[in-house]
């Protein structure tokens, strides 16, 4: 196969010691969560069957040169995007991959509760930016065992309707 870089990409590889850049850190942290038993993480990744394809295990470049730079730009302390898998049953491979932004991530957990609502699932949270809610009424409402079309478009005890605001 061949190894095609961006300029960017290129430029990153000649110029700065590998070990320094956000791109390197992000490819040695996978390998170590799916590849290392003493990784702190390895259950969550390694443990579960998650693999590291075997053209990006071993060439950094090629997979710099799938991934991309990670975009600019920061999140308070952190860096605004990390490493996701889109599919989290899958390995890391190509088109399996995208740099996401924190809030991103959160949505594609696991753990997710997901609902599904007018043909359209979101999370928890997702429902709850779109409605205006709070995610602990949604939950509390689905813990009762409300149906979803009330749980989202049910009028609050004060008497206003999120309906407009879900359909």
């Amino acid at each position: 196969m061949a190894v095609i870089l961006t300029t960017g990409a290129r430029n990153l590889v000649r110029s700065t010691p590998r070990c320094r850049t956000p791109e390197y850190k992000t490819w040695a942290a996978m390998l170590r969560r799916c590849h290392c038993l003493s990784d702190i993480s390895y259950s969550n990744y390694g443990g579960r069957g998650i693999q590291v394809c075997d053209q990006w295990r071993s060439s950094f470049e090629v997979f710099l040169a799938h991934v991309g730079l990670r975009p600019p730009g920061t999140n308070g302390k952190r860096c605004a995007y990390t490493l996701d898998r889109i599919d989290n049953d899958k390995n890391y491979e190509p088109g399996n991959v995208r740099w996401a932004t924190w809030r991103c991530q959160q949505s594609n957990r696991r753990n997710n509760r997901r609902i599904t609502f007018n043909r359209e699932t979101l999370t928890v949270a997702e429902w709850a930016r779109r409605t205006g809610m709070s995610r602990q009424t949604i939950r509390y409402r689905l813990e009762q065992g409300w149906p979803v079309e009330d749980v989202l478009v049910r009028e609050t005890h004060y008497g206003l309707s999120v309906r407009d605001k879900v359909l």
